[in-house]
């Protein structure tokens, strides 16, 4: 059997949740099998949506410390679910570059969080991370626009502004290009349109869905829902 795990990494509103939908119509179209571990929603399995409610809920209400170990928790979970997928591709949209980000932010000892996120990287078996990247102001543009039309409110960290999640978007491009905690890095841009984006794609990850599909594996549609 073969599996490639992915994660999908870059700012709010740069199209992750875009990317994922492309990636799932070329698997299908290729019959390929693939799943999306997100971190909630109702398909979620319990254990992982408890820990996402608890990072929503009592937002902060503990230490930062213990806000990101929560987080932590959350990821290895999710890397463990990845590990169960017996074939095809799996997606995590966000993963530990995320949590390491805001280790660097929040202005704690990285030390001990990499060496986590390192382990969740090891049982995940994470073979690539994208980095998908768009214009600033783009990004920024789409998250309000999603929070007017009532589709998703803007988060915490959003709520703390431009200038805030452009330090936080620079820390996570640097991290992405130094740490060893992303597998094989890929970069993809998500200016242009969504047809852009399929051929983008296709360009990117062309070789490694021809592998997947010279493995077989059913034609199915398994996300962990957003």
């Amino acid at each position: 059997m073969q599996r490639y795990v992915l994660a999908l990494e870059g700012g709010d509103g740069c199209g992750k949740s875009t990317a994922v939908l492309q990636l799932s119509s070329l698997c299908r179209s290729r019959g390929i099998s693939y799943r999306c571990i997100d971190r909630g929603g109702p398909a979620v399995p319990a254990r992982i949506e408890a820990l996402t409610r608890i990072c929503h809920k009592h937002y902060g209400e503990y230490s930062k410390e213990a806000d990101l170990l929560i987080r932590l928790a959350r990821d290895l979970e999710r890397a463990y679910e990845a590990a169960a997928v017996p074939e095809g591709l799996v997606i995590l949209d966000r993963f530990v570059l995320s949590i390491y980000t805001r280790a660097l932010i929040d202005k704690i000892n990285v030390g001990p969080i990499e060496q986590l996120c390192r382990l969740a990287v090891s049982i995940a078996c994470l073979n690539a991370t994208i980095f998908v990247t768009c214009p600033f102001e783009t990004a920024w543009e789409r998250v309000h626009q999603t929070a007017r039309h009532g589709v998703q409110p803007l988060s915490p960290k959003e709520l703390r502004g431009p200038e805030f999640n452009r330090v936080f978007l620079a820390q996570q491009r640097m991290a992405f290009e130094t740490v060893e905690i992303v597998g094989t890095r890929l970069e993809l841009d998500n200016s242009g349109t969504e047809a852009e984006l399929e051929v983008a794609l296709c360009e990117l990850l062309g070789p490694t869905l021809l592998r997947l599909n010279s493995f077989g594996g059913l034609t199915q549609r398994e996300r962990i829902s957003d």
